[in-house]
C-alpha cells in the first residue's frame, strides 16, 4: 500500500525529462513545508505524563496514517531533520533508495509509540518518518508500541505540581495529585497523581493548548 502511494508522489517530483526534480541543491525547499507540519517535541507532550502500576506493553507491526505521527525526540520540526547529521546529500540518498527499492520500511520499520490515538516517534525512524511526509505518503509501516496500563501524571520541579494541580482544579483531568517533600531540607522533591479521567492526553503536556491543537488538526481523538 504504502510502496503505490509514494510512487504517485515521487513521479509529481520529476520534471518532463523524467530526472529528479528533487535535488541536493533544492532540497531545501522541500524541506521548508515541512516546519510548519503539525508537530510538538516528546519532552514537551510527555512532559507530565506517565503510567500506574501494573505496566505492561505490546509491540506489533501496523500501517499507520504518517499525518498522525506527530511527535519525536530531538528535532524541533519535521524540517530539522538535516540538523541532526543528516545532510542534504543523505536525504536525498535516502529518498532515492526508498524508489529503487533499496530500502524496505517494512524490513526497517520506524519505531512508534501510539499516544491517544497520534503517534510519537521513540527511538528510531525520525528521519523515515520526515522523508515521509515529504513525499506525502498516507500510511507507512512501522513498529507501533502499546502501553496497557492507565495513566498518570507527574512532576519533578514545584512549578510543575501547581500546574498540575491547577489544570486539576478547573476539571481538566480528575484524580489525586500527592506532593513528596524532604522532611530534613524542607523542600519540593517530586508530584505524582493517580489519573481517572482527562480531557485528553494534551492535559499532560507542557505546552498544553499547543498540544490539544496538534491532536485536533490530525483527528486524534486524544484518549488512551
Amino acid at each position: 500500500m504504502y510502496e503505490m502511494v509514494m510512487y504517485n508522489h515521487q513521479r509529481a517530483m520529476r520534471n518532463g525529462k523524467g530526472k529528479w526534480s528533487l535535488t541536493v541543491e533544492n532540497i531545501e525547499e522541500y524541506l521548508r513545508p515541512l516546519a510548519s507540519a503539525p508537530f510538538i517535541a516528546s519532552r514537551d507532550l510527555l512532559f507530565y505524563s506517565g503510567y500506574a502500576k501494573p505496566l505492561a506493553m505490546t509491540r506489533q507491526m501496523e500501517y499507520v496514517p504518517v499525518a498522525k505521527i506527530i511527535s519525536a525526540p530531538v528535532i524541533e520540526n519535521w524540517g530539522a531533520v538535516k540538523d541532526q547529521r543528516r545532510t542534504n546529500a543523505y536525504l536525498v540518498a535516502m529518498i532515492d533508495a526508498l524508489h529503487a527499492g533499496r530500502l524496505n520500511l517494512e524490513s526497517e520499520p520506524p519505531q512508534l509509540q501510539e499516544y491517544g490515538g497520534a503517534y510519537v516517534v521513540t527511538a528510531d525512524g525520525i528521519t523515515r518518518c520526515a522523508v515521509a511526509k515529504l513525499l506525502g505518503m498516507q500510511r507507512i509501516p512501522a513498529e507501533v508500541e502499546h502501553v496497557h496500563a492507565s495513566l498518570a501524571c507527574r512532576a519533578s520541579t514545584k512549578d510543575g505540581y501547581n500546574t498540575l494541580l491547577q489544570r486539576l482544579r478547573v476539571g481538566l483531568w480528575k484524580g489525586s495529585l500527592t506532593r513528596y517533600t524532604s522532611i530534613l531540607l524542607r523542600r519540593f522533591l517530586r508530584a505524582a497523581g493517580e489519573v481517572t479521567d482527562y480531557e485528553g492526553v494534551w492535559v499532560f503536556a507542557k505546552s498544553m493548548e499547543k498540544a490539544k491543537k496538534m491532536y485536533q488538526t490530525v483527528g486524534a481523538i486524544g484518549k488512551e
